[in-house]
């Protein structure tokens, strides 16, 4: 079979007065629960980056935590180079910060930018280090889009966009699970983009876990999502979660299983 694979696709999703109608069930049971905890031990706060070394603290740990990954996807130091160049030509980006009250330790942050009446996210990164010794409350990151999501409510939008990622996903099956527990819905993006003709064997050819998006309604939303894998390549817990959070988003989930051989290597 062959699909129309869309190159980028965007993540959105609408603002209303209560955060809980677009989170997962046991993400919002998780996040109430440790609350108040959070409100104790971290400090959140939005300020603007009026220059680039405003978000000198953020970048070293965006460093630290996500460029230094083996699946990133972007040159060392090309992001903070876009974000500076869009700083110095008039755009406006701001960055949530959060803080440890008990040693001022500066725990992760999202930069975002507003237009109209969209919050767009650019870049997240948080401190492995701390989210491993809260995880058992819940992550650092949950919490935080919680923060976000009421500071846009509170600023009177209507959307948050989750950015656009590109596509066919390979390897990221963990990203599109969060922004799907946090409310966000896959659409074609409106940035200029390619479309590409793939089949099952060229997809599987990629060797690790790919997904791709298809069946977009009359909103662009698309209606069915596809991953394509081989045995062994997923751990089975993310895989049944994964079920899971597809059903309650009302996305038709497709899973395109492959066998190991003798002369596989991957």
């Amino acid at each position: 079979m062959t699909y129309s694979v869309h190159t980028k696709v965007n993540w959105i999703q609408r603002i209303s007065s209560n955060w809980e109608d677009f989170f997962y069930p046991s993400l919002i049971k998780k996040i109430n629960k440790s609350n108040s905890y959070f409100d104790e031990l971290f400090s959140f706060k939005v300020t603007t980056i009026k220059t680039i070394n405003d978000a000198n603290e953020f970048l070293l740990l965006y460093d630290k935590e996500i460029a230094s990954r083996k699946n990133y996807i972007f040159k060392k130091n090309e992001q903070k180079e876009i974000l500076d160049n869009k700083i110095q030509g008039g755009k406006n980006y701001l960055l949530a910060s959060l803080y440890k009250k008990d040693s001022g330790k500066f725990a992760g942050g999202i930069i975002f930018h507003i237009l109209e009446d969209k919050l767009f996210f650019y870049l997240r990164a948080f401190d492995k280090e701390i989210r491993t010794s809260f995880r058992s409350l819940t992550t650092l990151d949950f919490w935080a889009e919680r923060e976000m999501y009421e500071y846009a409510f509170s600023q009177g939008l209507k959307f948050i966009s989750h950015g656009t990622d590109n596509y066919p996903n390979k390897g990221r099956t963990g990203l599109v699970l969060f922004k799907l527990k946090v409310g966000g819905k896959p659409r074609i993006s409106k940035k200029e983009h390619e479309i590409l003709e793939l089949s099952d064997e060229q997809i599987l050819e990629f060797g690790i876990p790919t997904f791709i998006w298809t069946n977009p309604d009359k909103e662009s939303f698309f209606q069915k999502a596809h991953l394509f894998y081989k045995e062994g390549s997923l751990d089975e817990s993310v895989l049944t979660e994964l079920i899971k959070v597809c059903q309650w988003a009302k996305i038709e989930l497709i899973l395109h299983k492959t066998q190991e051989t003798a002369n596989d290597d991957c």
